[in-house]
């Protein structure tokens, strides 16, 4: 049985939530005077004025009151502990008169590490760049601020609240955090904790909960809220809720691409209550990569939408009870739904494989873009108006893009409402460190090059938090290109990594019909350059030579056959070849490349045009070419096709010499 916990509490699966917490939280006290920093400032000021501002954040705190302001100019400063009822604002430039005036995000205020401890009446800081924030029995408001930890820490690297006293977080960010135990947020025994519209990525813990772990609340709303890449080590990769008994609702809420060893992927919890509006997309997990329920109280799922989780997309823990409504579940592996489902109840919801239940049913959602997470519904979508209006939660009138929760008659499944132009197949990679290996297949299926178009890339040297993306485009993108004819679809690999910094194996499968009775041997890897304006061998922009080549071009490699052994593809920079199984009439044909761009596939039009990129005349760029690989196996010098560069190629090039004619 799988249970959900805090790591620090070992004691009993997380329990209850039911209801939506409505009104407001943390109401501060009246404004007084308005308290004047300036990093920049000669000192000695008493903070009545820009002109006499004090330098010292620290020094305008110990001479402010309760319901005073301080206003702050970017730039940095030290570490700070705040007071109650005093509200702390950045992001100034030190000529403004009405706090509106203000660009935090343009004038970077920073301060060193966030103290709230044992005051009485709200504690906010707003407009802030901090490394960590330490809170306990005391009120704290975050707004507008960034937590960017520079070490890792035991609890909570971003965040660390405990011991009484409510916690908001409104349109904050928590990146790269890393701790054994709440690589973004730990927070623990508050009565209420509100996160809004806020965002936590690439954090990591080495031992639970990479993202946020919110444990002992007795009231939980988090609204708008995205969990990107977060890494929870053994369990709970983005967020983690429980022990005890709590008020919960989670709503438009994103859980994209977190992960965890064990259980819980995306999100786990072991509190009841209403998840609505949410998506959550290509999460991981041994079990419940999507969300693990494993609460002793019912919990309510509206209008949610699971696609590409691996670990299954919906797990329950034994004696839980969930009811699902309004929601698709679709490409999760190995199952949509998994663990105690006796406990599961599913209605006028999309579940690939089928479910038992009202009004279900078993159709691709025809989701936009599902391998770059957008599961907005494409246009004749069988999951537009196919929901049920009564399951939809009172007070929830908009959906998770804010667009009109009912637009028709009835209801859409999944967490937007509405129908929207189909966008190319697209995969996504985010956070892409050095030496790690990512698996990029614009479909949002497992790797199976002979039916999908695929990338592997690894990064070899470019650091981390590197980004990298393929796009699948239709044919004829470049309709005047020459040098190869093109049959397949078109891969755009965009990346911030510099070329010559990865390897990236580019695959792309084609059918018999789309060879046009042309032998599949000769299909080949294309690029397209610029400069030129045609397709060239993929390898012909790489940065490096192949090993043990004297140019870009490395071994090429023919597989004919089922596959059973292999598809002869080769992760050395410069290799390339082509993989055919007669039985499917279908295969692929690949490459090793450094460098970002367009990819196709096709034969040459003008084999004696060796030089690459081709350019329509076989002259002495194609003769000397031909000399200089001479007696090597393959590559565009091998006119003839015979797998050695010899004599039969440099005939082959002199009896076609001038302008190409095939």
């Amino acid at each position: 049985m799988t249970t959900i916990n805090d790591p620090m509490v070992q004691r009993g699966p997380w329990l209850s939530v039911v209801a939506v917490t409505a009104g407001g939280l943390l109401v501060g006290v009246a404004q007084a005077d308005v308290v004047y920093v300036d990093h920049a400032a000669a000192g000695g000021g008493d903070g009545t004025s820009w002109a006499e501002a004090f330098a010292s954040l620290s020094a305008a705190l110990a001479a402010s009151a309760p319901g005073d302001e301080i206003w702050v100019t970017g730039g940095g400063y030290g570490n700070v502990s705040l007071r109650g009822g005093i509200d702390v604002y950045g992001g100034f430039t030190g000529e403004e008169v009405e706090r509106d005036e203000r660009d935090w995000l343009a004038n970077e205020t920073t301060v060193g590490s966030v103290l709230a401890t044992n005051e009485t009446g709200t504690v906010r800081l707003d407009g802030f760049t901090t490394d960590h924030v330490t809170m306990s029995f005391a009120d704290l408001e975050l707004r507008n601020c960034h937590i960017a930890p520079s070490a890792p820490h035991e609890l909570g690297a971003g965040l660390h609240a405990e011991d009484g006293g409510t916690l908001l977080l409104s349109e904050c960010t928590v990146t790269d955090g890393e701790a054994e135990i709440g690589g973004a947020l730990y927070v623990r025994d508050l009565s209420v904790v509100r996160l809004l519209d806020s965002t936590f990525i690439g954090n990591r813990a080495t031992v639970g909960i990479g993202g946020v772990g919110i444990f002992r609340a007795e009231t939980i709303e988090i609204a708008g809220c995205s969990f990107i890449d977060n890494d929870g080590g053994s369990s709970s990769g983005g967020l983690a809720t429980g022990n005890g008994n709590a008020v919960q609702v989670i709503r438009d809420c994103r859980f994209i691409a977190n992960r965890a060893e064990a259980n819980a992927g995306g999100f786990g919890t072991s509190y009841g209550g209403l998840i609505v509006n949410c998506v959550f997309s290509r999460n991981s997990a041994e079990v419940g990569g999507g969300f693990i329920a494993a609460s002793d109280e019912p919990i309510e799922m509206v209008n949610c939408s699971f696609s590409n989780n691996a670990g299954d997309g919906l797990c329950l823990n034994l004696g839980t009870s969930v009811s699902v409504a309004n929601s698709v579940f679709w490409g999760n592996t190995p199952a949509s739904l998994a663990g105690h489902v006796e406990g599961l109840t599913v209605n006028f919801s999309d579940v690939q494989g089928g479910w038992p239940g009202s009004a279900n049913i078993d159709a691709d959602p025809l989701f936009v873009q599902p391998g770059a997470d957008d599961l907005r519904l494409g246009l004749g979508s069988p999951c537009l108006n196919a929901g049920n209006n009564p399951s939809v939660p009172e007070g929830i009138d908009t959906d998770l893009a804010g667009a009109p929760r009912i637009q028709r008659a009835f209801v859409d499944m999944g967490a937007y409402e509405g129908e929207f132009e189909p966008l190319p197949p697209m995969a996504v990679v985010q956070d892409f460190d050095e030496d790690d290996v990512e698996f990029l297949v614009p479909d949002g299926v497992g790797y199976d090059p002979v039916s999908f178009a695929t990338v592997v890339a690894r990064n070899v040297s470019g650091g981390d938090d590197a980004t990298m993306s393929v796009t699948q485009l239709a044919a004829a993108v470049h309709p005047d290109a020459a040098g190869f004819t093109e049959i397949g679809d078109v891969l755009v690999l965009e990346t911030s990594l510099p070329d010559g910094t990865y390897f990236a194996t580019v695959s792309i499968p084609f059918d018999a019909a789309a060879l046009g009775g042309a032998d599949p041997a000769d299909v080949d890897l294309t690029a397209y350059d610029g400069l030129t304006g045609n397709w060239t061998l993929a390898a012909t922009a790489n940065t490096i030579d192949s090993p043990g080549h004297i140019r870009r071009f490395g071994d090429r490699t023919v597989v004919i056959g089922d596959g059973a052994t292999g598809f002869g593809v080769s992760s050395e920079i410069g290799d390339f070849g082509v993989f055919w199984n007669p039985s499917l009439e279908r295969g692929f044909a690949w490459a090793t490349v450094d460098h970002a761009g367009d990819y196709a596939i096709g034969n040459p039009l003008c084999p004696a045009d060796t030089h690459q990129p081709p350019n329509g005349l076989i002259g002495f760029e194609d003769l000397i070419g031909v000399i200089g690989a001479w007696g090597t196996g393959g590559g565009p010098y091998d006119v003839d096709g015979d797998e050695t560069v010899g004599a039969s190629d440099l005939v082959d090039v002199l009896a076609r010499w001038g302008v190409c004619d095939g």
